[in-house]
């Protein structure tokens, strides 16, 4: 059997999206036969721990932790050396990530024992991530990043999007397109839960930052929510950092109406959010999946979607819109779905809700990077799903 060891920087909860594919690759990976582990920093209380998870997780801690700069790049000698160790008994590296030490030590270390590294970006280089902290993202590429992620033997894109990402940034080597998976998270026979039969629910759930186009919801928010007196804005997400006190102080200083901000859900809140919510809506800026998309749509809702999403198949699945990136197409797309009723909103998320579950399962996800793993250890022809 060959192991498959997952370096990744966080496994911490606030870390939902990547935490959440990392650990659901790795629990579908074990069950088809592929033993797996995961090296980290950042465990949230998991490490080894496996009642919680199903495997291993190594968490190690970060040098430096007196100094801020140097800690947030999550330096850590002993993950370093504990990788090298594991490495010895595992046929493939799967790295999560860029711009931090594990992610750098991932490729050094696949490379002194002679295993096929598979990076993961998970967004990292679309324009809109590389927009911020550029200079520092550039210069840890020159002087970390870039040789270590030389011998990466295939990169994995979630998206045809991503792909076109990888190859903007200069990047050669095959890339896997596969998708992010998602699990049934409805409670069966609980379709919708509404605690206000009279008010409707526009959701925003994610992080609380420029690149997810918060201020722009805020802005079209405040210039239609008086032609939808019924309809409510809920913003969900983390309100510790200055851009939350930002669009908190907006919504107060400009009296905008009907926005309430509930911080950050998660588990059983995050699934009551998107059941008590009529409409989910993410105007991002720049995004390589979208995992609350795809949460959202499972829930059975309706999404309005930015074209800084690759999520074209909204408008041809019939279960949400797809607008360009900008206040005026989010205005137009957000009118044109909060005038229809309940009813004719549900079933779109109904047919949203079938294709997540004929498409993104997460045993077919999986499956397919399995056949990239035995490619690239020499079992068998390439598969489809990878671009040379």
């Amino acid at each position: 059997m060959h192991k498959v060891i997952h370096t990744v920087s966080s496994m911490a909860t606030e870390a939902a999206g990547t935490t959440v594919c990392v650990r659901r690759l790795v629990q579908e990976s074990i069950q088809a036969g592929w033993p797996a582990e995961v090296v980290t920093i950042n465990d949230a209380g998991l490490s080894n721990n496996r009642s919680n998870t199903g495997f291993n997780i190594h968490s190690f801690k970060s040098d430096f932790r007196s100094v801020p700069s140097i800690r947030r790049l999550a330096m850590s000698r002993s993950l370093s050396f504990g990788l090298g160790v594991l490495a010895r008994d595992a046929a493939v590296i799967h790295n999560h990530g860029l711009w931090m030490m594990p992610n750098v030590a991932s490729g050094i270390v696949s490379s002194r024992e002679g295993l096929p590294l598979v990076i993961s970006p998970h967004g990292m280089l679309g324009p809109g991530a590389l927009q911020f902290s550029r200079w520092k993202k550039r210069l840890f590429w020159y002087l970390f990043q870039k040789a270590a992620a030389a011998g990466c033997a295939c990169w994995h894109a979630t998206s045809e999007k991503e792909l076109e990402d990888i190859r903007s940034f200069g990047l050669r080597a095959p890339v896997a397109v596969i998708p992010n998976g998602i699990d049934d998270i409805l409670p069966a026979g609980k379709p919708h839960l509404r605690r206000d039969p009279g008010t409707r629910t526009l959701l925003f759930l994610g992080r609380l930052h420029p690149k997810k186009g918060v201020d722009s919801l805020l802005r079209v928010w405040s210039g239609i929510c008086s032609e939808f007196p019924d309809w409510q804005l809920e913003i969900a997400g983390p309100l510790d950092n200055s851009y939350a006190a930002a669009y908190e102080k907006f919504v107060r200083e400009m009296a905008v109406p009907r926005v309430k901000f509930t911080g950050a859900k998660f588990g059983q809140e995050r699934l009551e959010a998107y059941q008590e919510a009529d409409l989910f809506v993410l105007p991002t800026l720049d995004e390589n999946f979208g995992m609350t998309v795809a949460e959202a749509l499972v829930c059975g809702k309706p999404v309005v979607c930015s074209r800084g999403a690759p999520w074209p198949e909204l408008v041809s699945r019939g279960c949400g819109w797809w607008p360009e990136i900008g206040d005026s197409s989010l205005e137009q797309a957000l009118r044109n779905a909060m005038c229809l009723s309940t009813d004719k909103l549900a079933k779109m998320g109904q047919r949203g809700r079938s294709w997540m579950l004929n498409d993104y399962r997460w045993n077919s996800i999986s499956d397919r990077m399995l056949s990239v793993y035995s490619w690239l250890l020499g079992g068998g022809s390439r598969p489809d799903c990878v671009v040379l």
